[in-house]
C-alpha cells in the first residue's frame, strides 16, 4: 500500500482572549492574535509538507458562538487546504458544542463555507470514504458522546481504519484539577485496537495513551497549565493496514512562552516589596525572555508586602518580559477558562488563607482552630471554584 501521512491537529481555540495587551499592528487582543497565528502555522507548515489530508480533533473555536474574526480566520486557513487540494476532516469538541442541542452550530456555516471540506457537528457520528488515500474515516464529534448511549463503530477488516473524536482517555491518571466542565470520557469500546490510528483531542500535551492512539496537543498554549507543553501538531504516517502508524510531533517555533518563578520569604535578606522587587527583576534580566508571559507565584508573603512589591516590578517589567501576573499559593484556575480584563488577580482561596492569616496576626484564632478552618475552608473553595469554572464555560457556550 501506498504510505499515507495524515496531519493531526487539534485544540486550537480560536477566539481565546486574556489579559488586556493589544498586538502593537491591529491593535486586537494579542493572545487572540497569538491563537489565530498559531492556527495559520500549522496550516501553512503542513501544506508546505504536503501531507495527504488533515484531520482536526475539536475545540476548532474556543466558544460555541465565536466572534466573526475566528470564524473569518479558520474559513481563510481552510481555504488554502481546499485550493492545496488537501482533504480536510473536522470534529466539534465540547468547546464548539451548544449546551442545549436546539442551539445552532457555527459548523453549519462551515460547512456551507467551506464545501471542499468535511465537518463533523452535531449528535452523530460520521462514517466517510476517502478514495484518493484508501482510508475510511469514522468521526465522533463531541456532542455524540453526550447521547445516553456509547457511539457504535467498527474497523472495517482489511482497510486502514482513523478514528477522529474528542475527549478525555480513561486511566490517564490526571489531577482533578486537570478536569473541565462539559468534558467527555471516550469509552473504552470506542479506543478498538483495529484502528490504525486514532487521531484525540481535548488534552492539550501531546501523548501517546494507546498504542494506536495520541493527542495532537495544542497549537499554543492557552492558559497556566499549558506551561510545560510544547505547542504544534503531529504528523501521522501509515502503512499497510495494520502496521503500526510512525507519529512524529512538530513544534510551533512561535508559541509564546510561559515561565513561573516561585519565591519564597528566604530568597532576599529583607521582607519588604522593594527588596523582593529588585529580587525579581533581576530574575527577569537573567531570564531574558521578553517575549514570555511570567507568573510570580509568592509564597507565604504578607498580602500588603505583595501588593507592594507587585506595583514596583510593574513601573520596570516592560521590556524585561511581555506580561507578568504575580499571586500568592493557591488552587490553580481551570484549564480553559480565561481571566477576563476586569477580574482580579488573586482567587478566592488566596484571599481566605490571607483572612486567616489576619486573624491569627491579630490573635483571634489559635494555630489548632486556624488549620482546622483552613482545611474545612479550602474544601469548599475548591467546590466553590469549580462551580464558577462550570458557570463560566456555560456562559460562553451561550
Amino acid at each position: 500500500m501506498t504510505p499515507v501521512t495524515i496531519g493531526h491537529m487539534a485544540d486550537t481555540h480560536l477566539g481565546y482572549r486574556a489579559l488586556t495587551k493589544a498586538d502593537p499592528v491591529t491593535g486586537r487582543n494579542q493572545r487572540t492574535v497569538d491563537i489565530e497565528n498559531a492556527f495559520a502555522w500549522a496550516i501553512d507548515d503542513m501544506i508546505e509538507r504536503q501531507v495527504d489530508l488533515v484531520v482536526h480533533s475539536g475545540d476548532l473555536f474556543h466558544h460555541t458562538r465565536p466572534v466573526y474574526p475566528a470564524i473569518a480566520t479558520a474559513i481563510r486557513q481552510f481555504r488554502k487546504l481546499e485550493q492545496a487540494g488537501i482533504p480536510a476532516y473536522i470534529v466539534a469538541g465540547n468547546h464548539d458544542t451548544p449546551r442545549l442541542r436546539v442551539s445552532g452550530s457555527v459548523f453549519g456555516l462551515l460547512e456551507s463555507a467551506l464545501p471542499g471540506i468535511t465537518v463533523c457537528g452535531g449528535y452523530e457520528e460520521a462514517l466517510i470514504e476517502d478514495e484518493r488515500n484508501d482510508l475510511l474515516l469514522t468521526l465522533v464529534p463531541h456532542g455524540r458522546m453526550t447521547n445516553p448511549e456509547p457511539p457504535a463503530v467498527f474497523p472495517v477488516e482489511g482497510r486502514r481504519n482513523i478514528l477522529v473524536v474528542h475527549g478525555l482517555v480513561p486511566n490517564m491518571g490526571l489531577p482533578y484539577q486537570m478536569h473541565e466542565p462539559g468534558e467527555e470520557e471516550i469509552s473504552e469500546i470506542l479506543l478498538d485496537s483495529a484502528f490504525d490510528y486514532i487521531a484525540l483531542g481535548h488534552y492539550h500535551p501531546f501523548s501517546q495513551v494507546r498504542n494506536n492512539a495520541w493527542y495532537a496537543g495544542s497549537t499554543e498554549r492557552i492558559t497556566w497549565r499549558d506551561e510545560p507543553i510544547a505547542p504544534g501538531y503531529a504528523i501521522a504516517t501509515l502503512g499497510d493496514v495494520g502496521a503500526p502508524a510512525t507519529v512524529e510531533h512538530i513544534q510551533n517555533p512561535h508559541a509564546r512562552p510561559m515561565v513561573t518563578y516561585d519565591f519564597s520569604a528566604g530568597m532576599v535578606a529583607e521582607l519588604d516589596g522593594k527588596a523582593i522587587a529588585e529580587h525579581l527583576l533581576q530574575w527577569m534580566e537573567l531570564l531574558a525572555e521578553p517575549t514570555a508571559m511570567t507568573r510570580i507565584v509568592m509564597k507565604d508573603i504578607p498580602r500588603p508586602v505583595r501588593r507592594h512589591a507587585e506595583a514596583l516590578i510593574r513601573m520596570d517589567a516592560d521590556g524585561l518580559v511581555w506580561s507578568v501576573e504575580v499571586t500568592g499559593a493557591g488552587i490553580g484556575s481551570s484549564p480553559f477558562v480565561e481571566r477576563g480584563p476586569g477580574m482580579p488577580s488573586a482567587n478566592l482561596l488566596e484571599l481566605f488563607t490571607a483572612f486567616i492569616a489576619e486573624g491569627q496576626e491579630t490573635n483571634q484564632y489559635d494555630e489548632s482552630f486556624a488549620a482546622s478552618f483552613a482545611e474545612i475552608g479550602r474544601r469548599e473553595l475548591e467546590q466553590a471554584q469549580i462551580a464558577i469554572d462550570a458557570l463560566v464555560t456555560a456562559e460562553g457556550a451561550e
